[in-house]
């Protein structure tokens, strides 16, 4: 979990699944970020603002989608899915 102090969001959690990170921030109407997991560890666990569009996963996609749209809970489990075994 990571508190920020210089972006729009306040919080963000990252959960670790397989070889990819998934970012959620909040509050509501914010996006869910994924990345690999040795880019996230490397290049913006560090940092303050874990928003870091350059730093994407190119292997699952959608890779960065905003969770106030219908049905973002579904999109976020089958991806995580896939991340399990893909991963």
């Amino acid at each position: 979990m990571k508190h920020s102090t210089n972006s729009k969001y306040k919080i963000a959690v990252a959960f670790f699944i397989g070889n990819f990170v998934f970012c959620d921030f909040g509050p509501t109407g914010n996006q869910i970020h994924v990345y690999d997991l040795g880019v996230f560890l490397d290049n913006v666990e560090k940092l303050d603002n874990w928003q870091q569009d350059a730093e994407l996963t190119k292997r699952i996609q959608p890779n960065k989608y905003p969770h106030q749209v219908g049905a973002w809970q579904d999109k976020t489990l089958s991806l995580m899915r896939k991340a399990q075994f893909d991963g």
